[in-house]
């Protein structure tokens, strides 16, 4: 069945503990799923967590992950494990690599009040170019540290019945190839692109090939590169290699966040920058091949047209048919509870009606978050088996109840409610695709 995916990032807090632990317990995963019909989870995991020492894993810290993954399992949610870093390392601000793992080349570095601002400083970017020169620099053991250190994470989780897959590394940033004008840039210098074709590429395809020696099922999320293609403009990403038996299983995991509400904390609807993601990122798709998802989105909470601008993007994840994991669920920054857990408004316009689970391939996926009608049309794909699951948060949308049509011939088609979950499940005649399904409030 094809899968549409709507979740939450877990999450921002991670960086700050000690224990590079998320502060959830079960109460909060249970929310995730019936709250708000989450089906999927970004999980942060870091590299300073995962290999403290040159080749020490730390298997504490992983059995603790392996622990929330039962949690968010007993809910059906999916889990993503994704390898966070910003500004490379808690070293120079923020999260990701290990100590041990900084080659600067003695470069300077100059705290910023600004975390992002923080990539411009040459002890940062020192410590990417070191990273991604690979076997052609001189520290070739960053890389095989890193293919390594995912292989032992792959081979720990490989088999987990909700594990989705990897992140293989948060928003890649390109060193001194960057400049502060990539971020917003319709035309890449020829040094991002040379960077995205020999350095960002190459690496996926080894940790890739790396992560396939230890699991050959799980899928493998990759990203473009920091700043530029979050903000609409083109990546430089060049088709990763899978060397899976049975085919790739790749999922291009692109990030969104407009410029002029990130820098200027004002949003004009009609601005292009949502429209332009759009574009770029489904070219990017047709021309990288596979799945593509959201990976990171979001608004501050003191945006007054944070609601709107969210609709926007959430209307365009279903015109592309993409899932999407929102940043994040936290009670700080951009998250969608407050200190005492209450919602902000962020929540409810991600609770929407979708169609979890298709049994076909999707042709037709768009809810209207005035009318709450959900649109689904899809057609038969030989091989697939079960019902067609669809989330409708009929006790947050529905006070009167909600109706299902279909364009089956009565007695072709069955469903079930199951109010619990909140989950419409329904059987339908391959005989009779394509099927197209509206669900409506009643009355």
């Amino acid at each position: 069945r094809a899968l549409i995916l709507h979740g939450i990032n877990v999450h921002n807090n991670s960086k700050y503990q000690p224990d590079r632990l998320p502060t959830i317990v079960e109460f909060d995963v249970g929310r995730m799923a019936h709250d708000w019909g989450f089906n999927v989870v970004r999980f942060q995991i870091f590299w300073d967590a995962v290999e403290p020492e040159p080749g020490v894993y730390d298997e504490v810290y992983l059995a603790e992950v392996a622990q929330r993954l039962e949690w968010f399992e007993a809910e059906d949610i999916y889990v993503i494990l994704d390898m966070h870093q910003d500004v490379y390392s808690e070293y120079f601000c923020c999260d990701g690599a290990p100590t041990w793992a900084i080659r600067d080349n003695g470069e300077p570095f100059e705290q910023q009040s600004l975390w992002s601002a923080n990539y411009a400083q040459p002890a940062v970017q020192a410590s990417f170019d070191n990273f991604w020169l690979g076997d052609d620099g001189e520290h070739p053991d960053l890389q095989e540290h890193y293919v390594q250190m995912w292989q032992h994470v792959a081979e720990s989780f490989a088999g987990t019945p909700n594990l989705l897959g990897y992140d293989l590394m948060n928003e890649p940033f390109p060193g001194t190839a960057w400049t502060f004008g990539d971020i917003d840039t319709a035309t890449p210098s020829a040094e991002i692109v040379a960077w995205g074709q020999e350095r960002l590429t190459p690496f996926y395809d080894r940790v890739v090939a790396g992560i396939r020696e230890v699991d050959e099922d799980s899928w493998i999320f990759v990203e473009p590169r920091y700043g530029a293609a979050a903000s609409g403009r083109p990546s430089v990403l060049q088709p990763v290699t899978d060397p899976r038996v049975e085919g790739p299983r790749l999922v291009y995991y692109p990030h969104l966040y407009p410029i002029e509400p990130e820098v200027f904390g004002t949003y004009d609807p009609n601005n292009p920058a949502i429209t332009n993601w759009e574009t770029e990122r489904l070219g990017d798709q047709a021309r990288l091949g596979g799945a593509m998802m959201l990976g990171e989105f979001g608004v501050m909470p003191l945006w007054d047209f944070g609601p709107a601008l969210l609709e926007q993007i959430l209307e365009m994840a279903d015109r592309a048919t993409t899932g999407w994991t929102y940043w994040s669920y936290d009670v700080n920054g951009r998250g969608i509870i407050d200190t005492m857990g209450a919602e902000r408004p962020a929540a409810a316009v991600l609770t929407r009606s979708y169609a979890r689970r298709i049994a076909g391939t999707p042709l037709e996926h768009r809810y209207d978050s005035t009318t709450h009608e959900l649109t689904l049309r899809f057609a038969h794909r030989d091989g697939v088996t079960g019902p067609t699951e669809i989330y409708i948060p009929a006790s947050r949308w529905y006070p009167g109840g909600w109706t299902l049509e279909i364009d089956d011939p009565e007695g072709s088609w069955s469903s079930e409610w199951d109010a619990d979950r909140e989950v419409l499940s329904l059987t339908t005649d391959p005989a009779q695709s394509p099927h197209e399904v509206l669900i409506r409030p009643a009355g």
